[in-house]
């Protein structure tokens, strides 16, 4: 593959998958990935050495996975029941079928809200927890959009930068 075109591919894939963590309507992180991971392995490894894509893609392992357990983290913190933490898992899945984009996060909420209030028949600590799951995964897409974004410094950097 011409290497012009190779880069372009991976920088749009990089593009598509920064958006993809802000509307997540696409896996955006693991599409950051395969942009840095169709390069390196198109050229190689010459430019992006093994090391390098190793480190990368545990960052990205990592930051992917602050959408399982830190939303949960975040209800956990709050109180939450494991009933609510099961609706609101139930809830995430649901909704990102029901409504794209933002139905994962209705979903959480909801599910979570619900799942307290039927646990303890107590709104107060049932939007409190619901909260604390929100609040989770908002953290989550704060640090996958750090990663993200350094994925991506750390590619321009090694393929463009490093050398002139």
């Amino acid at each position: 593959m011409n290497e012009v075109l190779l880069l372009g591919v991976a920088l749009v894939l990089m593009i598509i998958g920064w958006l993809g963590i802000l509307i997540p309507i696409i896996p955006g992180i693991f599409v950051i990935w395969m942009g840095l991971g169709l390069y390196a392995w198109q050229t190689n490894f010459e430019v992006i050495g093994i090391p390098l894509f190793v480190v990368l893609s545990l960052m990205i392992v990592f930051a992917a996975s602050t959408d399982l357990w830190l939303p949960l983290f975040g209800a956990k913190k709050s109180g939450a029941a494991k009933r609510a933490l099961l609706f609101g898992t139930v809830g995430a899945i649901v909704g990102s079928f029901i409504v794209p984009i933002i139905g994962t996060i209705i979903g959480l909420a909801l599910g979570m809200l619900l799942g307290e209030y039927h646990k303890r028949r107590d709104w107060d600590t049932a939007v409190k927890v619901s909260w604390g799951g929100v609040k989770g995964w908002g953290i989550a897409t704060a640090i996958q959009l750090v990663s993200g974004t350094l994925v991506i410094i750390a590619f321009i950097w090694q393929v463009l930068i490093t050398p002139l």
